[in-house]
């Protein structure tokens, strides 16, 4: 702390450390756990490649609740799924982004006017948003075993060594496991299926940052087909060949990743989309008051100005993170320690920024 409160460019850490130093209290300190190292993940490893035409999705009513709480998401989907797509569902809170895959994998019931109908040789792993349908009274070896009953258990336990949860780790109860560890558990369900169709809702939700890389960098060399929902920008600007928005009930396709989508939407809005946003426009004027309008507008604003920010702080971190992996770097270690600490800056504030995006976006 002494050291960097007299450099400018580390004053402000340094003074922020010197307060949390005042703050201590004297006392035994418990080991810290060890970081996780991040995991090996292969998801090409499926014996036999599908027939081309991998789903056909015909006039499907999306709905959720019973009775007279049901209540329509969306209204006549129409999708056809190519062997070796990569699609990423986006959209709002409540638009069935979820529920969608549910339908499409059977786990809900839908109409019998729809046609949800898979190819031959389809082999389909599916990775749940939240960790509900997980036994929390079982272990983790347990976990795989009752997922695999024929295996035997050193392939088990070599799978969950490749996850990163090793030793006594494999006893402990699913109820006992950290988010992180949960995620990489279904990861490690997933790998042992060897599927050639993955669909996976919100995959880097509770992952760590080295997890995410390694997940990333799986996906992108999958040969396989994938339907993905996710709100990571990284993720959704770097896997998908196809973006799918889903909004106001309907379904809408764009060819390409994040940004070919952001720009195509902006370039060609939807006519249906028009006329709504003109409907919107002529209720807001009678039911709107003019304090509720202006928050409006500073929500708008603020959309824009996080948008650049995160964009910026993109940009900050990929330098940052060139400048330590260079040469000078590697042979200055106070300059190493110094670009670390900014890094660890940047993605804390990128973090957020991306976290206020999300809420922003969703309002």
């Amino acid at each position: 702390m002494d050291k960097n409160l007299v450099r400018a460019s580390t004053t402000k850490m340094a003074q922020s450390r010197r307060r949390m130093i005042e703050r201590l209290e004297e006392a035994p300190a418990e080991k810290p756990k060890a970081r996780m190292k991040p995991p090996i993940i292969h998801l090409n490893e499926y014996a036999a490649e599908p027939v081309k035409d991998v789903l056909l999705v015909e006039d499907l009513d999306v709905s959720v609740g019973e009775g007279e709480k049901r209540r329509t998401l969306l209204q006549g989907v129409e999708l056809a799924v190519e062997r070796g797509d990569k699609i990423a569902i986006i959209g709002g809170n409540g638009t069935g982004k979820s529920t969608l895959l549910k339908c499409l994998l059977g786990k809900l019931p839908v109409e019998p006017k729809a046609r949800v109908t898979w190819g031959r040789g389809v082999k389909a792993s599916y990775y749940d948003q939240g960790s509900e349908h997980l036994d929390g009274n079982l272990t983790v070896l347990d976990t795989l075993w009752e997922a695999y009953p024929r295996s035997y258990e050193t392939p088990l336990r070599n799978m969950l060594g490749a996850m990163g949860l090793k030793g006594e780790d494999v006893f402990k109860r699913v109820s006992q496991l950290s988010g992180g560890e949960k995620a990489r558990l279904k990861l490690a369900v997933i790998c042992l299926a060897k599927s050639n169709v993955l669909i996976l809702d919100e995959p880097t939700n509770h992952l760590d940052l080295g997890t995410k890389e390694v997940l990333e960098k799986a996906l992108l060399e999958f040969t396989g087909t994938l339907i993905m929902v996710s709100h990571d920008r990284y993720l959704l600007d770097r896997i998908p060949t196809r973006v799918i928005e889903l909004e106001g009930g309907t379904l809408r396709q764009y060819k390409g990743r994040y940004s070919d989508y952001l720009r195509q939407s902006a370039k060609n809005p939807q006519p249906q989309r028009e006329e709504k946003a003109e409907k919107k426009s002529q209720e807001s004027a009678y039911t709107k008051g003019k304090e509720q309008r202006r928050a409006d507008a500073q929500r708008r604003r603020e959309y824009a100005e996080v948008e650049k920010l995160v964009t910026q702080l993109e940009r900050e971190v990929w330098s940052l993170e060139q400048q330590i992996a260079s040469p000078e770097a590697a042979a200055d270690y106070l300059l190493l320690q110094e670009l670390c600490a900014q890094a660890e800056e940047k993605r804390d504030a990128l973090s957020k920024a991306e976290d206020r995006w999300l809420e922003l976006s969703e309002e």
